[in-house]
């Protein structure tokens, strides 16, 4: 698999003492496929029915991979509103009103492996280079479907996420649609750094420099969001 961003580190715990994480965007055909194929395995395993949504969406989408050693462990599927005439959300929510897609963006799905949850190890790099490359590409706004235990769990986790689809089946679930600001990201980030060592380093990984300028860095630089926790 061909990464055009990464970051790598060393793992341990669950994933064995000598492991190494590789989460980054997949920049190759043959990686996408392999990650597709992963979140089809998963969707079967979870009892989702996601139909032909991943594979409709896969040339507008941006997709992320992580690796432990060898073995593909997880991914996220990010449609940017840019890339699409409408985002997959619209299917299910078409009453909901999106002012300005191309600074939209939406999750279609973010899963790993049964074998490695249960551990941020994969789970928050996988958001933190999704996160990153919103605020590279200037986009403002991130939409996502949960269930309702999925929406208590990541406002524990400090998402700033708002509800504003009501609760409809999706995939063969109850789901609110959901969003995130970027901007509100990195401030909801900062904040919990503030009282947190784990958080700390969230907001170090999210402020490494980012390899093109946007107009979002100019109200959401991340350098300097660091810097006020230092």
């Amino acid at each position: 698999m061909v990464y055009s961003r990464i970051f790598v580190r060393r793992g341990g715990d669950r994933m064995g003492h000598d492991a190494q994480y590789t989460v980054g965007e997949v920049a190759d055909d043959d990686g996408v496929s392999a990650v597709i194929r992963m979140f089809h395995e998963i969707a079967d395993e979870q009892s989702w029915r996601p139909g032909s949504q991943l594979l409709d969406y896969a040339r507008a989408s941006v997709h992320f991979a992580a690796h432990v050693g060898a073995s593909l462990a997880g991914g996220l599927q990010l449609v940017p509103g840019s890339s699409c005439e409408s985002l997959p959300c619209e299917m299910v929510w078409p009453d909901v009103l999106i002012p300005s897609r191309s600074a939209r963006a939406h999750i279609s799905i973010m899963a790993v492996r049964p074998e490695y949850r249960g551990t941020a190890q994969l789970l928050w790099p996988l958001c933190i280079e999704m996160w990153r490359y919103c605020a590279a590409h200037a986009i403002a706004d991130i939409s996502l479907e949960v269930t309702p235990s999925t929406y208590k769990l990541y406002l524990r986790l400090g998402w700033p996420l708002e509800i504003i689809g009501e609760l409809r089946p999706h995939w063969g679930e109850e789901c609110f649609l959901a969003k995130m600001g970027v901007t509100d990201v990195a401030g909801a980030m900062v904040v919990r750094a503030m009282r947190s060592h784990s958080y700390r380093h969230i907001v170090a990984m999210m402020g490494r420099p980012l390899e093109r300028p946007s107009p979002l860095q100019r109200t959401a630089d991340f350098e300097t969001v660091l810097a006020k926790v230092s």
